[in-house]
Formats: structure tokens, C-alpha cells, sequence
């Protein structure tokens, strides 16, 4: 599983970082927040332009100061602090302006992606042709939740700051070149004079710290992707394992299950170090750069106050509008560990909403889905082959099979045949090997697996599910629970709880069965769901099936239900090859 998520962050590094962006550009035109996300960013906007704005007033207010300081002029200085005062003032309300938007745009943004995300992701049909992509698309509770919250915040980080180092450059480089005075140097003989030669400099060494940052920093990005995938399957496991404690526990399975949590942890802790080791060497570049950035700026305009060119004001100025250039400069150095990081999730998300969007693409051209039929139900020569993970065999169905309403079949088969392909296939609009499967058009259509889902929910919401209760009347839900069997059930209508790990395999079949009794579909494709349970429940739940006015699919070996529905039954044929394949 470790190595199948490594490779899926590899497989996502093939949508190029244009790609990608592109990805995201479709899912925000998407979003139903873009106008308050647009509306907050240019708040944002505005709000920096004033700020660099009283930034640079400040750098402005600098000279004066210290050329008053200087020369111990007293009147000057109360004048400047004045000045000082209201300027300060200024940029304290800004700032806080400008840290309240900044999480407001970053929590729209996370509202917006989060939303279009489950949107997608839950548009019927789509889990089921996930599922090709296999580790790729694997966890989508991480992509969902902590990828989607990390690269909306660090996206609106990111790009504020990026726009603030922008116009900080714009600000102030002019005041750098004005500042500097032409510098002359001598090269092989000749007299070489450059003109602002501060910006000059600030741009060299800003440039310097970011190559090497870059160099240094390049494998984060990969490493931080695949950290985030390990985690997320070791968070898998440590749920599924609490969940079924009790089962562990019973299998006397506990020392099996320590092994594989820890081979999970294992994987965590080797990719983290692999990050200390990257985060370690890349903090020699931004702590180096880091601490000579505090002699620099003096030490590159020192000689023109030595010379007596400018007064200790300008100089003090001028090295005020070298950090700001500086600072915006190096705002990639400085923010190298952001980037790596925010291009990880967008990697993670991109490639989510990518597979999502191309689970709805025919495969060659050609539609997979299964085609709409009149009111009947037809299989026409349906061929299902297994995937080379399972240790069964394919079937066919062969000739044109037509059910029309109303009407109850079995389908069974002998030997190692996967009748679970057939049920899987009339669920999903996954295309058979051969052959096609056709289903009523415009008809209700309730599918019962072995294993239901049981969200968290009442019990009331759950014999509705995926309508809401209130569209049932109590009265109803009650009535179907009693004929499903599971009268005990009805005082807890109300009750919100994890039904999955609280219902025993027989009172989760019958409350599954209740479910359709609710539902009254006009078909209901059943995956052999008696199988296992005790024979007078078999025969209980097989009269409530007989009972119900829907045609009826049942896909297993079943002999209560052949015997108390009798059936129209159909043998599926056993494929003669190993699977070998997998489907299409």
C-alpha cells in the first residue's frame, strides 16, 4: 500500500504545474463564493496599496528624523515624532485590516474548493469509476478536508504576498536609485561608472539567496506531496483499527495489527526525515543570507556617506529602502518552504479533480455506461472478467436476456464465477468486457450490496437514506420496520448513532430491507444479502422480498430465495480463463 502511494504522487508529478493550474481555474469559474472571494481579494488590494503607501511615507520620514537627530536639533525632532505618530497610526489600522481580510479571503477560498470538491466528488456514479485510477485517488477524506484547507490558505498567503513584495519593488526601487549616486569602478584599466548602483546590488544578492534556494529547496515539493499521502493512509488505518477494536481483539489479531500500523508509521517517519534533511539544508541558505542581510545594506551604502556624499539621514534612508527592495526580492527565499508546500496540495487536488473529471470520459470514444432500455431490464450477452488482484473467475451471460416490470429473477452460477462483477456492473456504469447491459429508462432503481453504508444519522434519516425523513411519513418508517422483522428498532427512530458498528449482520440486513420497503422502487438488485444469516431469518426476509410489488434482481445462490420467491432464474457460465485482464 506504501509503495502504490508513492507511485500515485509520482503518477500526479505527469499533470504539468500549468495543468494543474488550469485544473484549479475550472474548479474556481465553478465555485459558488467566487464573487466574495473576488470582492475580499480586492479589499485585500486596496489595502496593501495604502499600506506600502504609509511604508513609504515612513522611509520618507527617515531622513529628516535622523539628519535632525544629527545635528541635535530638539524642535525638529517633536516635529518628526508628531509625524511619526500619525504615520504609525495609520499602519497599526491597516495592518489589522488588511490580517482580518487576509483570513476572510482564505476562509472563503477554503469554503468555495471545499464545496466544488464534495460536488464533484458526490455527482452519482463517480465513486464507482474512481476507482480505476486506484492509489491516485485514493483517501479522498484527506484531499477533501486537509488538502483543500491547506492550499486555500496558503494559496491566499501566498499570492497576498507575493502581490505585496510587487508593489513594495515598485515603491521602492525608485527611491534606491534616487538615492544612489553614480558609482565608478575600474575594470582592466577602464573607468566603468554605474548608475543606482544600490538597486543594483539589492537585485544581486536578493537573486544570489534565491538560485540558491532553489537548488537547495527543489526536492521539497515531492517530498511534502508524498509525506501527505503517507499520512493519510496511516490516519486510515488507525480508524479502521479503532473501529474494529473489538474484532481485532476477538481474532487475538492485535500484534498483526501493531506490524501494520507500524510498517504505516515507518513510512510516515522516513519521509519526514527525508523533509528534516531538505528543510536542514535549506535553512544554511536562509539563515546565512539571513543574518549578513543585517550588515549588508550599511556596509553597500556606507561609501558614499564616507565620502560625504549624503547625510546620515539618507544613508539611513537609503538603507531603509534597500531592506524593503531586498525583502521583496527575496520573498521567494523567504517563502520557499510555502511554495513547496502549497504546490504538494495543489498537486493532490488537482490530480483529485482531475481523475474526477476524467471518470466521466468515455474510454476511446466509445460511452461505457450502461445504455436506457424501454421498461424492461436487458442483459445482452454480458461478459465480466475480474481484476488479476481476485482469485475467481469471470462469467458471461450469453443470448439477450429481457426482464420486464415487475418480474422476480435469480441469477446464479457455478464454480469459481464472480457474481458479484454482474451485480457491481448493473450498479455502476462501468462497461462489460462484452455485450451490454440495459436498464428501464425512467424507472426507480434501489441497489442492495452485501455491505450497506450507514452514515452517522438517526435511524429515521437512515430508512430514508438518500432521501431526507421528512419526506416519509413516521408512520411508514415504522410499518417497514416491523415487516422487515426488526420491530425492536422502531422506539429508536430518533436516535443518532453509528448503526454500522451498533447493528449486528442480521438486523443491518433487515433494516437495509426496510430501506427498500420505504423506498418503493420499481426495481431492487440485490447482492445475495441473505447469505450467511440463520435459515428462519433467511426465510423471513426471502417472504418480505416475495411480498414486495418491484421487479426484483437477485444475484446469488440463494436456495431460501428460489424456494419462497420462486424466481425466473438464470445460470451464468463461468468464464474457462483465469482473470488476466482487467475489465474495461
Amino acid at each position: 500500500m506504501v509503495s502504490e502511494t508513492v507511485s500515485s504522487v509520482k503518477a500526479g508529478l505527469r499533470l504539468t504545474t500549468i495543468a494543474q493550474l488550469k485544473v484549479m481555474a475550472v474548479a474556481f469559474r465553478r465555485t459558488p463564493v467566487r464573487s466574495r472571494v473576488l470582492l475580499s481579494a480586492g479589499t485585500v488590494f486596496v489595502l496593501i496599496l495604502l499600506t506600502t503607501y504609509s511604508q513609504y511615507r515612513l522611509n520618507r520620514w527617515t531622513a529628516p528624523f535622523y539628519d535632525a537627530l544629527e545635528r541635535r536639533d530638539v524642535d525638529t525632532l517633536l516635529v518628526q515624532l508628531k509625524a511619526f505618530a500619525f504615520i504609525a497610526a495609520s499602519l497599526i489600522v491597516l495592518n489589522v485590516a488588511q490580517a482580518w481580510y487576509n483570513q476572510v479571503t482564505a476562509l472563503a477560498m477554503r469554503e468555495g474548493l471545499s464545496s466544488t470538491m464534495m460536488d464533484q466528488w458526490l455527482k452519482p456514479g463517480r465513486a464507482v469509476r474512481l476507482a480505476r485510477y486506484g492509489a491516485l485517488a485514493t483517501n479522498p477524506d484527506q484531499r477533501l478536508h486537509e488538502d483543500a484547507r491547506s492550499l486555500a490558505e496558503n494559496t491566499t498567503s501566498l499570492a497576498i504576498g507575493l502581490v505585496n513584495s510587487t508593489i513594495l519593488l515598485a515603491s521602492f526601487v525608485g527611491v534606491l536609485w534616487t538615492v544612489s549616486q553614480p558609482f565608478s569602478i575600474d575594470i582592466f584599466g577602464a573607468r566603468v561608472v554605474v548608475h543606482g548602483y544600490l538597486v543594483w546590488a539589492a537585485i544581486g544578492y536578493a537573486s544570489i539567496a534565491s538560485l540558491l534556494s532553489a537548488i537547495v529547496g527543489r526536492s521539497l515539493p515531492t517530498l511534502n506531496a508524498q509525506r501527505y499521502a503517507l499520512e493519510a493512509e496511516l490516519r486510515y488505518s488507525l480508524v479502521n483499527a479503532s473501529e474494529h477494536i473489538v474484532l481485532i481483539g476477538i481474532a487475538r489479531g492485535e500484534e498483526n495489527e501493531r506490524r501494520r500500523l507500524n510498517r504505516a508509521l515507518s513510512a510516515v517517519l522516513l519521509t519526514l526525515r527525508q523533509v528534516i534533511v531538505a528543510s536542514t539544508n535549506l535553512t544554511w541558505v536562509s539563515a546565512g543570507f539571513g543574518w549578513m542581510f543585517q550588515i549588508v545594506p550599511i556596509l553597500v551604502a556606507a561609501p558614499m556617506y564616507l565620502q560625504g556624499k549624503i547625510s546620515f539621514g539618507v544613508l539611513m534612508m537609503a538603507v531603509g529602502a534597500f531592506i524593503q527592495v531586498n525583502a521583496a526580492l527575496r520573498w521567494y527565499v523567504d517563502n520557499i518552504r510555502g511554495i513547496a508546500d502549497w504546490q504538494a496540495t495543489l498537486m493532490r487536488v488537482s490530480t483529485f479533480l482531475h481523475a474526477l473529471s476524467q471518470s466521466d470520459a468515455p474510454a476511446n470514444g466509445k460511452n461505457e455506461g450502461n445504455q436506457e432500455s424501454g421498461a424492461s431490464l436487458v442483459l445482452n450477452n454480458v461478459e465480466l472478467r475480474p481484476t488479476p488482484e481476485t482469485r475467481s473467475r469471470g462469467l458471461r451471460l450469453p443470448g439477450e436476456t429481457v426482464m420486464p416490470p415487475g418480474q422476480k429473477v435469480m441469477i446464479s452460477a457455478d464454480g469459481d464465477a464472480d457474481l458479484h462483477l454482474l451485480f457491481k456492473a448493473m450498479a455502476s456504469d462501468l462497461k462489460p468486457a462484452a455485450g451490454k447491459i440495459s436498464l428501464p429508462a425512467g424507472s426507480s432503481i434501489s441497489y442492495m450490496p452485501q455491505v450497506g453504508y450507514f452514515p452517522i444519522s438517526t435511524l429515521a434519516e437512515l430508512l430514508t437514506y438518500p432521501l431526507e425523513p421528512e419526506e416519509r411519513k413516521r408512520s411508514s418508517l415504522s410499518e417497514a420496520l416491523r415487516a422487515a422483522g426488526a420491530a425492536h428498532l422502531v422506539a429508536q427512530l430518533e436516535r443518532q448513532a453509528k448503526w454500522a458498528n451498533e447493528l449486528d449482520r442480521e438486523d443491518a440486513v433487515r433494516v437495509r430491507v426496510a430501506n427498500s420497503l420505504v423506498a418503493k422502487p420499481d426495481w431492487l438488485i440485490i447482492d445475495d444479502v441473505v447469505e450467511g444469516l440463520e435459515p428462519e431469518a433467511q426465510a423471513e426476509l426471502c417472504r418480505v422480498f416475495a411480498s414486495m410489488a418491484c421487479g426484483i434482481v437477485y444475484v446469488g445462490n440463494s436456495e431460501a430465495f428460489a424456494e419462497i420467491v420462486r424466481p425466473r432464474t438464470l445460470k451464468a457460465q463461468e468464464l474457462d480463463e483465469r482473470p488476466h485482464l482487467a475489465p474495461n
